[in-house]
């Protein structure tokens, strides 16, 4: 006989799969999936919000449960996101760990864009030949985190970009909070305007952003360069999969959460 699911273990299992949930999505599925009583759901789901497991953020006028960062959160293999003040004490060995203040830029590694651009970024970095490990850039910076993580991980320096100046100012906050403001050049430049070429370019964007910016990418990847993208759907990635390998970039990763994606190109050619 099939053991009844523990209803907390079953709803984590629910968010953590989706990236984020709303609560009504969230209780809907757990009574047509696992035939959770209402009663048992809204009792599951504040123990875990209580324990810290779990915690709501608004955006754009909907509420959503996400993963809590009382704690650290584990991204990918090796990176950390922390709050000031957390203790990375207990993280494991040979962690990395990333620091960001909460304001109110995009970036705190709530959302799963975030997430798995972080992830695509560590892997990026590894496969990077050292030659071109000089400077990433970070289009759309808003809290600085993958700059941040992409120095972290062995990018010598990055430039961060960002038009809105409560992004630029938090940027700069969260790289000096992790002792690398020295190798980040956060600005409001334009970034056609950047001179030279980028060993990786980071990019969590809207998909028409993207897709508008794809020859630009390639233009400016050396030869072994690495672009990391996130902010797409599953069916947008196989697309922008597909429009990217014209300009000479092969898909070298995706990763999918929930109902977003990212993906994770190396140029072969120029």
């Amino acid at each position: 006989m099939e053991k009844n699911p523990d209803p907390a273990q079953a709803l984590a299992g629910m968010v953590n799969a989706s990236g984020r949930l709303t609560p009504v999505e969230l209780c809907r599925r757990a009574r047509e999936e696992l035939g959770l009583p209402r009663a048992g759901v809204r009792r599951a789901l504040k123990g875990l919000v209580e324990r810290g497991v779990f915690e709501y953020a608004c955006e754009n006028a909907t509420v959503f449960l996400v993963p809590s960062l009382a704690a650290p959160v584990g991204v990918g293999r090796r990176l950390f996101l922390l709050r000031p003040g957390q203790d990375a004490a207990g993280l494991p060995e040979g962690a990395l760990p990333v620091v960001l203040r909460e304001g109110a830029s995009f970036g705190s590694g709530r959302h799963p864009t975030t997430r798995l651009c972080l992830a695509l970024i560590e892997d990026a970095v590894e496969a990077l030949p050292e030659g071109l490990r000089d400077c990433c850039l970070d289009l759309g910076t808003g809290s600085g985190v993958l700059a941040i993580a992409a120095v972290r991980l062995g990018m010598r320096s990055a430039v961060a970009l960002d038009l809105d100046p409560s992004a630029l100012f938090e940027a700069r906050e969260n790289a000096a909070l992790n002792g690398v403001d020295g190798r980040i050049a956060v600005s409001g430049a334009d970034f056609r305007g950047q001179a030279g070429a980028f060993g990786l370019i980071l990019a969590n964007l809207r998909a028409p952003t993207l897709f508008s910016l794809l020859p630009v990418f390639a233009e400016r990847l050396p030869c072994g360069g690495f672009l990391a993208a996130s902010g797409l759907h599953p069916d947008e990635a196989s697309d922008y999969a597909a429009s990217a390998a014209a300009f000479g970039l092969s898909l070298a990763g995706r990763r999918d959460l929930g109902c977003w994606s990212g993906v994770s190109f190396q140029k072969r050619t120029g």
